[in-house]
């Protein structure tokens, strides 16, 4: 371990605090935040019609096919509600009052896959695909071999992690490869695992490659080909687990959500949908009411949720810069030594500091390329940050994960990068003996302003 100079780390830590301060929470940062909102605003419709459809029509796909309900997803069910604080509370510095939602108590049919399907398909289909289910087990209630039980570690990385490393936008060939260290690590069926990612790229390829009604985007999609008079079928290319190029085709939205396809799906993974110009869609046509009072017609009800996410987005979007500088009162605004939160953001720094110093000499050792060093250090952190994830979706199955396993995981990600297993191994040996503990602070620190100043307005 490297002797640090406390002076030198001392004087940046307190630079670092400054610029934070100068970024997020002082009023010229809010106001100039404010004014970035407001520059971008006008680009925030392209990002949600083309973001949040394809994420909750995933999660509606993988919930059928997996036999999980719509509200497990991350983070499908989940909505926030902005509201002025109490006048105890901005004493605080809780300039807003933010509250998360659950959607599953608006939209029922999220609670649970029987209802979803209930209130989506066609009755003619409905009453297929019900009675066909092998239900999830549960134990002391179900008979053995009347149902199956996903492993617990399994159903979190299924419900959360795979749509979210989708949505992070890697390489195709590193997404591939986290894909393939997770079906490893939790020893699943290599087939599911193709299985996910085909289905997944079919449908965030969909809504650029071809126009599909309620799912396609003006400007964004291109139309079908003919197929007869008047009728038309979309054309979805997409690159499968092998990374080629694929493509399939599509009259309506559920055939890329649920659809059989030969070679691409496996067995029991699909629906044999006629692909028929006249065939009709698997879902309701129904008037749909939507969250700003609109009414829709001929519309399958889930594209209510759609609706409702989107407007709540693009209403709150302004929030932004607020929201960021929670937790300050009007002298912390003015003075960052007096900010409590940039205290918290400098502890934090402190930590990080002190685990990289801590394998500084242990990477040195074996490797002289700055890359390479800044890459081990970054390793290093993510033992700590991926097991303490507060604000992010799609952690729960690395929270949930046994170290073992995590570390599993770990190694082959890293290795996969191009670091040195052996000094990977070396790297984790060190910090190992402290790794519970800073986890915990790490999670605790990142939770001290906000519980302290509830707690002070509360109490008086």
């Amino acid at each position: 371990m490297c002797a640090l100079d406390l002076s030198k780390l001392a004087k940046e830590i307190r630079e670092q605090k400054a610029k934070y301060h100068a970024k997020v929470i002082s009023e010229d940062a809010i106001y100039a935040n404010w004014l970035h909102t407001l520059n971008v605003e006008d680009l925030l419709p392209v990002w949600v019609w083309l973001d949040i459809p394809e994420f909750n029509l995933s999660a509606l796909a993988l919930s059928l096919l997996f036999d999980i309900a719509p509200s497990e997803f991350e983070p499908l069910p989940l909505d926030f509600d902005v509201e002025l604080p109490s006048p105890e509370e901005f004493l605080q510095g809780i300039l807003l009052e933010i509250n998360s939602i659950d959607l599953s108590e608006i939209f029922e049919w999220l609670q649970s896959l029987e209802q979803y399907i209930e209130e989506v398909f066609e009755e003619y289909f409905s009453d297929q695909i019900i009675p066909s289910r092998m239900e999830k087990g549960y134990y002391g209630e179900v008979k053995y071999d009347y149902a199956y039980y996903d492993p617990p570690l399994v159903y979190e990385f299924l419900r959360s992690t795979f749509l979210k490393l989708f949505k992070e936008r890697k390489t195709l060939p590193s997404l591939k490869q986290d894909y393939e260290n997770l079906k490893d690590t939790l020893n699943m069926n290599p087939h599911i695992v193709q299985h996910l990612f085909n289905r997944i790229s079919m449908i965030t390829s969909a809504q650029k490659t071809t126009f599909i009604l309620d799912y396609g985007v003006l400007d964004q999609s291109f139309l079908g080909e003919e197929v007869e008079e008047g009728v038309k079928q979309g054309k979805v290319g997409f690159i499968d687990y092998n990374l080629e190029s694929k493509e399939v085709g599509a009259y309506t939205l559920d055939h890329i959500q649920y659809g059989f396809y030969l070679d691409i799906t496996p067995l029991n993974n699909g629906f044999l949908i006629e692909k028929k110009a006249e065939a009709k869609t698997m879902y309701k046509q129904l008037e749909v009411t939507t969250y700003t009072g609109y009414s829709l017609k001929g519309k399958p009800p889930f594209l209510d949720l759609i609706l409702h996410k989107i407007t709540r987005i693009r209403n709150t979007f302004r929030h932004t810069s607020i929201a960021f500088a929670n937790y300050t009162k009007p002298e912390e605004k003015v003075d960052y030594r007096v900010s409590e939160r940039t205290d918290q953001y400098a502890s934090l720094q402190m930590m990080r500091y002190l685990v990289e110093n801590a394998v500084d000499e242990l990477i040195r050792q074996e490797e002289n390329n700055p890359v390479k060093i800044r890459a081990y250090k970054s390793a290093t952190l993510q033992l700590i940050g991926y097991k303490t994830k507060r604000h992010k979706w799609g952690f729960s199955g690395f929270t949930l994960a046994d170290m073992e396993s995590f570390k599993d995981w770990w190694l082959k990600h890293w290795e996969q990068q191009g670091l040195n297993r052996n000094l990977l191994e070396k790297i984790y040996r060190r910090i190992e003996p402290c790794l519970r503990h800073l986890q915990i602070q790490r999670t605790l620190l990142g939770l001290r302003v906000k519980t302290r100043r509830y707690q002070l307005a509360h109490s008086l």
